[in-house]
This record gives C-alpha cells, structure tokens and sequence, in this order.
C-alpha cells in the first residue's frame, strides 16, 4: 500500500512515520464533510467537489477526543457523529526529511595539486611609450598558427572567400568530368549490348550529342555560347520523332472507336433484352387456380394465416396471408382460390411465404376471390387481349405488380377484372366474389 497522510493543516503525520496512528476518509455526507473540512481549514476544496474530499483526504486519530471513538484503546473506528476538533498540537512531530545521500569525494591527484606557476611580469617605469609586458616564458597565443579572426583587415577575408570558392568549383568541374565520362562509356555498353542482340539503333548513342560538350581534360565552359552549332549528320539522319508520334496517337485512337463499338454492341444486346421483356401489364403475372389444402394460425403473429396450397406442382406452397380477422378458420380448409404464383419468396413473422390469395378487398371487408366450378389446382387465369407471358419471379426493382395492382378491381358484376377484362379461366368460366363489387383486388 502507499502512504497515507494526514490532510489537516500544520500536521505532518504519515503512515510510514506515525504506524501507531490511524487515518480516517472525510465523510460523505455533506454536513458532516463540510463541518470536518471547517474544523481542519479545508473548506477550499468543497470548491472543486466533494467527491475528492471524501474520497482523497485523510484525518488523523490525533485530531479526535476520546469520545469520538468507538474503542478508546484501539481507536480505530469513530462514531457516527464524530467531529475533529484538536488541531495545532504542540506535541506535533516536525515533518520528517529522507537523510541525503553522500556523495563520494572526487580523488584529487597530485597534478591537480600542483599549482602553475606564471612568469612574474617586470613593470618598467612610465617613460611616455606604451609599455610591453616580458614574461619569462612563451605566450598562450604563441603557436605557430595565427587566429584568422585577430585580422581585422576586410580585404584578407575576402581573398580568403575567394580561394575556398575557386577551390569548390574546381573539384565540382572535376566530379562533372568523371559523371560526364561514365555517363558516355554507359552509353557505348548499352549500344554494342542491343546490337549483339539484333535491336536496331535509330540513333548512335556513342557519338556525342550536339548539346553535349566533349569529353576531355579540359574545363567545361558553362556560359552559352554566342552561335549556334550546325546540325550535325547523325542528327539529319535520325528518324523524325514527330511522325512516330502521331501514328502511335493514330493507333491509340483507332483502339478507342473499336472499344466504343464493342459496348455499343453491349448497350445495343441490352436494349433488345429490354425489349424481349415486353410491357408491364398483366401479362408478366402468373395468375393460377389452387386449392387450399389447409390452414393455421401463425404461432408468432395473431392476425396470419399459414396455408399449404395445392398449385398444380409437385409439391404444396406455404403461403402466408393476414385473413384471420376477416375470414374463419373454418373457412380457409378445402376451399378453391385465385393465387398469383411469381412473386418473390419472402419471410413473414420467420415464414416463407411463396405465393399470395388474392381477394377483394375493402378496409371493413375481404373475401377471397372465387374460381368457376370445374376449376383444378393449376389452371392458368387468362385476360383477352394480354398475351400471357409471365415473369419466372418479379424483380421487386421494377415494381410490375405494384404499377398493375391499381388496376386490378371488380365490377359491378362483382366480377375481377383488370382494366375491364375479366379474369377467365379457358373453357370454365370467369373468376368472381362473393358479395363486393367495385372495390379493389389484392
């Protein structure tokens, strides 16, 4: 544990010193914290929060009477109500300092010991001429090397400035020389390299430049000369770089129009798929007569239906329908229905629904559309005029069923329609509900 102190002003008591003394958190009750940090002149830190009195602040057993303790002899508890109240002790311990540590005395040897001696100066009498000291012995500054800073003169200086810049620019002449030198054997390597290989040479490498200066001992002359070179035979000779450009461009054009053509052709093979789709009507659903073999509640929601649908297939659909406060259970088992059989799979309450009963539908009213006697699971519903071509499963992007939904109604005749076309079942008859007319189907 580390050491605890005591909070109380003019009191240096600790844990590490005073072990035979015990150490109490301020209280957390308001009144009392505040009457403990009065009584020990700490009320400042109810300015910052009580919560770090309470909870950072420590009071000795020897700022307690003995009635504020639950054991005198121990006096290591307090009672509820105990306030502090003896402070500026005389008997209080001065704070205690950690004993430094001793340094070790440095070794003197006898060379340090030793003191030097300096040459007695011989003062001469004041005759009128500066006087010179005379020692008996050489000068500090007596070194054979002069200090360039005890020149004063500007014109040393400068000459001095001068010769380190000469000096600089000769040995970057020299570095040139040398880059310049092994730049052109390079040159010469890589030539004779891709003309051991068969590459052709559309220019000689190993000739020198026209910008380039030759390549010898003496310096290089860096200001521009006053009159141009004249072209030399090697620079006649090489191909001319523009035209190789503009056939590599040509090229790359020529690349860019066939890679338009070929995603036009793309865009175009899109475009007849949209086309091959046909319209958005009726004809893309896939109407069907089923029998509903049985019905359940849904056993995680109170207003589904879960039915086993006989479609004609191989084996029964599960459908999902939200008919329980409209239709009785008793009336969903064995009963013949309308069920549009394309739409996209899709899980109601933890239940796959694969198709949907459709009905005729009023916000007080619903009753499941009706087939023609005769009818079988299976048989197609057709509209006259609408050639039938319906989707494998709509793409609920394009929203076909919800653009043709409002056109999906019944007549006066209480017959289902869509845009006025019945809803028929070939050789059979029309599809009908029971009681509403003029309301919507869905």
């Amino acid at each position: 544990m580390g050491i605890t102190g005591c909070s109380a002003i003019n009191c240096s008591n600790n844990s590490k010193w005073n072990r035979d003394l015990s150490f109490f958190r301020f209280p957390k009750d308001p009144k009392r914290l505040t009457l403990w940090l009065q009584a020990c002149r700490r009320l400042d830190i109810m300015k910052v929060t009580p919560e770090y009195a309470s909870n950072n602040l420590r009071l000795c057993s020897k700022h307690f009477t003995d009635s504020s303790f639950m054991n005198i002899v121990q006096r290591n508890s307090l009672v509820w109500d105990a306030v502090p109240s003896i402070f500026n002790f005389p008997e209080a311990s001065p704070p205690r300092k950690s004993p430094k540590r001793k340094t070790p005395k440095s070794r003197v040897t006898p060379a340090k010991k030793r003191r030097r001696v300096e040459p007695v100066t011989k003062v001469k009498p004041n005759t009128g001429k500066p006087s010179v000291p005379e020692t008996g012995g050489p000068s500090k500054n007596s070194t054979g090397r002069r200090d360039i800073t005890t020149q004063t003169d500007p014109d040393k200086i400068g000459q001095l400035q001068v010769c380190v810049a000469d000096t600089q620019k000769e040995k970057l002449r020299q570095e040139n020389l040398q880059l310049r030198q092994e730049v052109e054997r390079l040159k010469n390597s890589l030539v004779n390299i891709e003309k051991a290989q068969g590459i052709t040479q559309y220019y000689d490498f190993s000739k020198p430049s026209m910008g380039s200066g030759t390549v010898n001992d003496t310096p290089i002359d860096l200001q521009p000369s006053k009159q141009p070179t004249p072209p030399t035979a090697t620079a006649t000779a090489s191909p001319p770089i523009g035209k190789v450009e503009k056939k590599e461009a040509s090229e790359k054009k020529a690349d860019k129009k066939e890679k338009k053509k070929s995603d036009g052709g793309e865009k175009g093979g899109k475009g007849k798929k949209a086309e091959d789709e046909g319209p958005v009507d009726v004809s893309r659903l896939d109407f069907r007569v089923g029998k509903i073999v049985s019905a359940k509640k849904h056993p995680d929601a109170d207003t589904l239906y879960v039915e086993e649908v006989d479609v004609g297939e191989n084996k029964m659909r599960t459908v999902v329908s939200g008919l329980v406060r409209f239709v009785p259970l008793e009336e969903m088992q064995n009963r013949m229905a309308v069920l549009l059989c394309n739409l996209k799979p899709a899980k109601m309450r933890g239940i796959t629904s694969e198709a949907m009963v459709m009905c005729a539908s009023t916000p007080e009213k619903v009753e499941i559309l009706t087939p023609p006697v005769g009818s079988q699971p299976g048989d197609i519903v057709q509209f006259e005029g609408y050639t039938r071509n319906p989707d494998a499963v709509l793409n609920p992007k394009k929203k076909i069923f919800e653009t043709c939904a409002p056109d999906l109604q019944t007549d006066a005749n209480k017959v289902a329609v869509y845009k006025g076309v019945a809803f028929t079942i070939p050789g059979k008859g029309i599809v009908m509900a029971d009681t509403l007319a003029n309301v919507q189907v869905k």
